[in-house]
């Protein structure tokens, strides 16, 4: 996402495996990368994770934010998220 200088696009699913008792969130990063003035479409999978503790809005945002953190999306002046 380094090549991308606007906005980046966020696609995630969360689910809960019933035999496994196991919640999983998967996202992905959409952007468009320009370089020379040409236009790229962009995709990467930027987690897939393995959550503990309730299956709430609490716990998902929680887990959405330290992946943002990680990926280095967010940070003190604003978001590249849109």
């Amino acid at each position: 996402m380094k090549g991308s200088s606007g906005k980046v696009s966020i696609t995630f699913d969360g689910w809960l495996v019933d035999t496994m008792k196991a919640v999983f969130q998967g996202m992905t990063a959409h952007w468009i990368e320009v370089k020379k003035e040409k236009w790229k479409m962009q995709a990467a999978v930027i987690g897939f994770n393995a959550l503990s503790g309730n299956y709430d809005g609490e716990n998902l945002r929680k887990y959405t934010v330290e992946l943002f953190d990680c990926v280095k999306i967010v940070h003190k002046h604003g978001t590249k998220v849109y």
